[in-house]
């Protein structure tokens, strides 16, 4: 099967034929809003809303080949966050490219897993509410992966 660039190739856009099925991670911040997700198997649209006046939110790629990534990744993430880490709201490539949204990879040089949601280009109120619209579609679709794996008490939070 073919792959993808490898995660030095910053700017890169993901072509959905060539690895559909790998995973997308958005980064749980929040523990009351993990705990939830974990518990409903809903996540809240407001996990994927772009910041105000962007129309794209960071995420980690994980290929569905690598199993020895989850860790690599989640000990950058909760370095970046102060342990303030509690799992990723995970979606294929596949889940993003049917809202109408794409993958870049962009790495750091703190994350070279690093990769971005880009929302279609929309101005004004109309474009605010179309990207409520995509975050629902993502959100819909995304379930909670915990960290650590298993249940949240785990990590004693």
């Amino acid at each position: 099967r073919p792959r993808s660039p490898s995660p030095t190739e910053k700017g890169q856009l993901i072509l959905m034929d060539s690895i559909s099925s790998d995973q997308i991670g958005r980064r749980a911040k929040s523990r009351s809003k993990a705990a939830r997700a974990q518990r409903t198997g809903k996540v809240l649209a407001a996990a994927f809303e772009p910041p105000k006046g962007r129309n794209d939110i960071s995420v980690d790629r994980f290929r569905v080949d690598s199993n020895d990534e989850t860790g690599v990744v989640a000990k950058i993430a909760s370095a970046e966050f102060n342990g303030e880490f509690y799992g990723w709201y995970m979606l294929t490539v596949r889940d993003v490219e049917r809202a109408a949204c794409s993958v870049r990879l962009s790495p750091t040089a703190s994350n070279p897993y690093h990769a971005d949601i880009l929302y279609p280009e929309n101005e004004g109120v109309e474009g605010i509410h179309r990207f409520r619209h995509l975050a629902q579609r993502l959100a819909s679709t995304a379930r909670l992966k915990p960290w650590p794996e298993g249940n949240q008490e785990e990590n004693g939070r």
